[in-house]
């Protein structure tokens, strides 16, 4: 495969004023005996009452001199792991999801496929990492997927989304 990516990748995080994290901070909740995370809103980048900044966190090569293909094609966000690893989404590769080692700039492993099946990555991906488990949320699917750490696939299932057509 061929593509044409950045020469860098900038793993970045925007933060919203550390003295106010109690109003960013998502609600817990208990609903019918289970514990419901409701995110607040995110307060819009012109707020007088918060300050954004811009951190970039690491820079990692796509483009090594020799390599045959990138590191990353196209990729769009990021999340850094507790292990120190980085999971990246790059939605145009046929293995959307990679996990990167920022130290040695290379990709420990690629998994997802890409598709509109049952298990398979749709787009419009959230992602997070809990309890050592990463869960991705694959809106352009409508389905809640759980991998390992190592992208083993744990698990995957369907969901509905009231008021928007389904």
């Amino acid at each position: 495969m061929r593509c044409f990516g950045p020469a860098l990748f900038f793993v970045t995080v925007f933060a919203a004023c550390r003295d106010q994290q109690d109003r960013i901070l998502p609600v817990l909740e208990e609903s019918d005996g289970l514990e419901v995370a409701t995110l607040r809103s995110i307060p819009v980048m012109l707020d007088p009452d918060y300050m954004w900044t811009l951190e970039v966190l690491r820079e990692v090569r796509t483009v090594r001199d020799g390599d045959e293909a990138p590191l990353l094609c196209d990729p769009s966000q990021a999340l850094a792991l507790s292990n120190g690893l980085l999971l990246v989404e790059d939605p145009t590769a046929d293995r959307p999801l990679v996990i990167i080692d920022p130290d040695s700039e290379s990709a420990v492993v690629r998994f997802g496929s890409s598709g509109q099946g049952p298990g398979e990555l749709g787009g419009r991906l959230t992602f997070a990492e809990v309890d050592g488990e990463l869960i991705i949320l694959d809106a352009g699917n409508r389905q809640l997927h759980r991998f390992s750490l190592s992208g083993e696939p744990l698990s995957s299932r369907a969901f509905r989304s009231e008021g928007c057509g389904g």
